[in-house]
């Protein structure tokens, strides 16, 4: 064992950064989407803890029809918010053109923003200013977007498993 300056009677301690850890799991394995109670999945098939840091993780089953059909369910659970997320999203877009519509003076607006790390939120207000939809079109169109690559996604996992159960 090596000798640290300071005498024999020092402790060095280390403590596993399982934030971090996770952090470069999403990093390598994707964005995750909850699967079951108590673990996410992964677009590769990984599945990890929703609960713990620290995991436990799971890897793709080895079984090729398994490991494709974890996958199509990845692509339908992203679809699915995706979905949702564009919905809400047009539903706010019109209510707030019906609302410039119906005023005589451009509307004012600020943006709050709360964020920032988990235990310690941070929030942001901006100065007021005229309404301008076109960060939300913006949104909107990328919310297309990975919608229909969602919707690609969806048709090869589904061809893939067809392959594999005709040829199982």
């Amino acid at each position: 064992m090596p000798h640290y300056a300071g005498g024999s009677h020092d402790h060095v301690h280390i403590k596993i950064d399982w934030r971090e850890y996770f952090r470069l799991f999403v990093e390598r394995h994707g964005e995750p989407v909850k699967h079951g109670e108590h673990f996410l999945l992964f677009p590769d098939g990984w599945r990890y803890s929703s609960t713990k840091h620290e995991g436990p993780e799971l890897e793709p089953p080895i079984d090729p029809r398994e490991k494709t059909d974890l996958q199509l369910t990845y692509w339908h659970r992203v679809k699915v918010r995706l979905h949702n997320e564009l919905q809400e999203l047009e539903a706010q877009l019109k209510g707030l053109q019906r609302l410039a519509d119906s005023r005589s003076l451009p509307i004012q607006h600020r943006v709050v923003y709360l964020g920032g790390e988990p235990g310690a939120p941070r929030l942001q207000v901006s100065e007021s200013s005229e309404l301008d939809l076109t960060g939300l079109l913006a949104q909107k169109e990328d919310l297309v977007i990975r919608n229909a690559e969602a919707t690609r996604k969806i048709g090869q996992y589904t061809n893939r498993l067809e392959e594999i159960i005709k040829g199982g």
